[in-house]
């Protein structure tokens, strides 16, 4: 069971924004998947940079509508998007290298 499984009715009450959360959970699910399957490394590769791209359309989106309700948590949430942002960008460059390893850290990254 996936996790766009388990929070099938995660909501934030917008429309647009719940609809990314989906999307990201689908992806995280295909990438759990892929890292799963033994023979996929080239999967973890393309999902990989799918889930890069679209996490950070999806924080510019969600940092744009925090500014324009003046959340007063945005700069702290900003720093938390970048810190992900950077540590899943470390394990695409470190896919990139070659380095098997950075599957079984991507899994138990998956897992918190």
């Amino acid at each position: 069971m996936g996790i766009s499984e388990l929070l099938p009715n995660h909501t934030v009450n917008h429309p647009v924004m719940d609809e990314h959360h989906q999307t990201l959970f689908r992806l995280i699910d295909r990438l759990n998947d892929a890292v799963l399957e033994k023979n996929e490394y080239e999967l973890v590769g393309e999902v990989l940079g799918s889930l890069i791209d679209y996490t950070k359309m999806h924080f510019a989106a969600e940092e744009h509508l925090m500014t324009k309700v003046d959340f007063p948590g945005l700069a702290q949430h900003k720093k938390a998007h970048d810190r992900l942002v950077a540590q899943v960008q470390e394990y695409q460059r470190r896919h990139k290298e070659g380095d098997r390893a950075v599957i079984a850290e991507i899994s138990l990254f998956m897992m918190k």
